[in-house]
């Protein structure tokens, strides 16, 4: 064993990390994710402006009939309940759907990306539990503030001028 140790002569490749990480296809790989990161975030940036736009879509009829349901005893704090609940289900299926993708996509390509095959071990298949825990954390709140922003809105309308008014 000393004469193994002393000897220049190397049985096994020994790779440090700096020449793991100037090897161009790990750079590839590591653009490839941060270009795949930015791309998620600006889902997310879309998924929030749709949600945006279909409150706005349906901003006149709501507030029509949260006046008329107002005038026969619906509460506030009910009518707020409603729309983040109606919200919160949109969102939490839109969440779903793209979680069961993202993680069967995943572990599909998984076994495909390996930048250097001859270095064990094989890469592992975490799932991102602390993006998923934020994620739907900002889930359980949007809808409770846009449910509020949208119920005053509703509540400060004029009912005569939007019965009048045609679309």
């Amino acid at each position: 064993a000393r004469a193994l140790l002393a000897s220049e002569a190397r049985p096994f490749p020994v790779v440090t990390a700096e020449e793991v990480a100037d090897t161009p296809s790990n750079a590839a790989f590591t653009r490839t994710f941060a270009f795949l990161r930015a791309l998620g975030i600006a889902a997310a940036v879309l998924a929030v402006a749709g949600a945006i736009l279909y409150l706005q879509a349906r901003q006149r009829a709501r507030a029509v009939s949260f006046q008329l349901a107002q005038r026969m005893g619906l509460s506030r704090a009910n009518h707020v309940a409603a729309l983040a609940i109606e919200l919160a289900v949109i969102l939490a299926l839109a969440l779903a759907l793209g979680t069961a993708v993202a993680l069967a996509a995943g572990r599909l390509i998984m076994t495909s990306i390996e930048p250097i095959a001859s270095i064990a071990p094989l890469p592992l298949f975490n799932v991102p539990g602390v993006i998923l825990a934020l994620t739907t954390g900002a889930l359980l709140i949007a809808p409770l503030g846009a449910a509020a922003v949208t119920s005053k809105v509703a509540e400060r309308a004029n009912l005569a001028r939007l019965i009048r008014t045609d679309e």
